[in-house]
């Protein structure tokens, strides 16, 4: 971990410990891997000096509220970081370009018509999640039980049902995942 390189003169030493300390904390996150701790700093200092105006010494005292405004800023960092990093490559594609003349060359066979990426793993889940949909509210509960991945003498004692009832709904869910070709996601 490098050591900054920015000064802040003319700043409460209090303040710089505060961010250089909130700095070297967020770099630790692995949401913040290939930030400058400069660059961190600098975006705490920021929010430090337009938000220290607000403070009203009647409601709390200086360095809480210091602390409560880099805290805040470090958590709004980090959500934005995974916000970016869940985007996972989201391309937004024109509706437009391939209505208007009805060809879809422009758009890669690999993507819907929202943007986003078609695998087979996507598909996968949308079927499984259509298949347990179509169960019975009944077997919806069991399939969530099952899921848990306990013994299943374990989910019974948890939730207080009978093993007999469980297995046959097992089979009842192994019938309906067969009728739409999903056995072999089962085990």
């Amino acid at each position: 971990m490098s050591k900054s390189q920015n000064r802040y003169n003319g700043i409460d030493p209090y303040v710089v410990s505060q961010v250089r300390y909130h700095s070297r904390q967020m770099l630790r996150h692995h949401t913040m891997a290939g930030m400058e701790i400069e660059d961190i700093e600098q975006e705490l200092m920021l929010d430090y000096l337009s938000r220290i105006q607000a403070f009203d010494p009647e409601k709390s005292c200086r360095n809480t509220f210091i602390d409560r405004i880099l805290r805040h800023k470090c958590a709004a960092m980090i959500k934005a970081a995974k916000a970016e990093k869940r985007n996972n490559g989201f391309q937004a594609t024109s509706l437009d370009s391939w209505l208007e003349d009805g060809e879809r060359e422009d758009v890669p066979e690999s993507m819907d018509i929202w943007g986003g990426k078609i695998t087979p793993q996507t598909d996968l889940v949308i079927d499984v999640t259509d298949a347990i949909q179509a169960l019975p509210e009944a077997a919806r509960f069991y399939c969530a039980m099952l899921m848990q991945d306990l013994p299943i003498r374990t989910l019974c004692k948890i939730h207080n049902r009978h093993p007999s009832t469980v297995y046959e709904t097992m089979g009842r869910i192994r019938r309906d995942f067969g009728a739409r070709d999903l056995q072999k996601y089962l085990h």
